[in-house]
């Protein structure tokens, strides 16, 4: 073994010497395909065969995420073998230790993740395109507040969307967002659209669900005016009877868009309780939950997208199940809105026991202009404790 890692580091001084000096990476605007990303510094390296060094300028990643099927061409070239090892040399001790596809030789030290400002080495039988994978983009919530109109197009009833047209309710929006763009200091405002995309029924219908789904050519407008506006679009599915992340996949074809975005209301899940949603009041269980975030974490990363936000309505305990078992899943940003309405103290409550709850990454609050006793102000919601809503949802 030590003759084996003696002859592996002469091989690397003399790489260094007749100019091997690992390249820089560093982020960049990648596409995420190995054979493109290898030609842009920064996003990729073309592997050759032999011994090639690197400097991982990166966030910290496993190895095996690093080196996954879809980051290398061909994928061959990363098989559970010896043909593809990684070497890196301890910065204190001189330490030489590997990792390979496989669990690596038996009494080898190992590592197991990519370590931000570390040099490292590639040996390969097989010549590859190695993608580092598109550029981690950021949160909305990272420096903006969120503030939406929420409803279903022509039903005033179900929301202040409702009584408007797609794009005087942007006109409108974009209006009290900037009431609170003027109380927010440093941190900006942007205006949203939550239109309701899925609406639980009272019956069954032929598909014995008890949901309704909006018509593809509205669904489409309010995308197009969104867009056009430079606002955000959520797609509430209240769920009924459905599976929510098939209701959630139906929608693939609309949140390819960067600025569209995901809601579940658990009220209107009953399939549970046997009850019509209006009936009871549902629930839904932290794997539904994860099941869904799983699914836009992998398509935010399969197509290069910002994080996905998925907002999660609640206003009593029991709404969801098992909240302590929610992941925290890459590329989404998790909403628990506070979504009761009624007196000021009953909604601060809520505020506080859910959207800061210890599974609640970010915080939301809904304010009803009909039914609230006394809305809150911009200035009044921009001071609640223990700070202010990332979403602002108005229904």
């Amino acid at each position: 073994m030590r003759r084996l890692l003696t002859s592996f580091s002469v091989l690397l001084m003399l790489l260094v010497l007749l100019g091997g000096q690992p390249s820089a990476v560093s982020a960049a605007g990648c596409t995420g395909r190995p054979e493109l990303d290898a030609r842009v510094p920064g996003c990729g390296l073309s592997v050759p065969v032999g011994a090639t060094s690197f400097r991982w300028e990166r966030p910290a990643t496993l190895m095996a995420q690093a080196f996954d099927a879809g980051r290398v061409s061909p994928p061959s070239a990363v098989a559970a073998t010896s043909r593809l090892q990684v070497w890196s040399e301890h910065p204190r001790t001189g330490a030489w230790t590997r990792w390979t596809p496989s669990t690596g030789a038996a009494g080898m030290a190992g590592f197991t993740t990519l370590v931000p400002g570390q040099v490292y080495w590639i040996q390969t039988e097989t010549a590859f395109a190695w993608s580092f994978g598109a550029t981690p983009q950021r949160s909305v919530f990272a420096d903006a507040q969120v503030v939406s109109f929420y409803g279903f197009p022509g039903i005033p009833f179900m929301g202040v969307l409702g009584k408007y047209s797609a794009a005087e309710a942007a006109t409108r929006v974009t209006a009290v967002a900037s009431q609170y763009d003027a109380l927010n200091g440093s941190r900006k405002v942007i205006p949203a659209l939550h239109l309701i995309a899925a609406v639980a029924q009272r019956y069954p219908g032929a598909s014995g669900l008890y949901l309704g789904r909006i018509s593809a050519g509205t669904l489409d407008e309010y995308v197009r005016v969104t867009e056009e506006h430079g606002m955000l679009l959520f797609l509430d599915v209240q769920v009924g009877w459905a599976n929510p992340l098939t209701e959630v996949q139906a929608l693939e074809r609309v949140l390819l868009k960067p600025h569209v975005h995901v809601a579940l209301d658990p009220e209107f899940a009953t399939r549970t309780d046997g009850e019509p949603p209006g009936v009871a009041i549902g629930s839904l269980d932290a794997s539904e939950v994860n099941a869904v975030q799983d699914y836009l974490g992998a398509l935010a990363a399969q197509h290069a997208l910002p994080p996905k936000v998925l907002v999660i309505h609640q206003f009593r305990a029991d709404m969801l199940v098992n909240p302590e078992r929610i992941s925290s899943v890459p590329g989404v940003d998790l909403v628990i809105d506070m979504d009761g309405w009624g007196p000021r103290a009953q909604k601060l409550w809520g505020y506080q026991t859910f959207a800061n709850a210890s599974y609640a990454p970010f915080a939301g609050f809904k304010l009803f202009y009909d039914w609230d006793v006394r809305l809150f102000s911009p200035a009044e919601i921009q001071q609640l404790q223990p700070g202010p809503p990332d979403l602002i949802i108005y229904q």
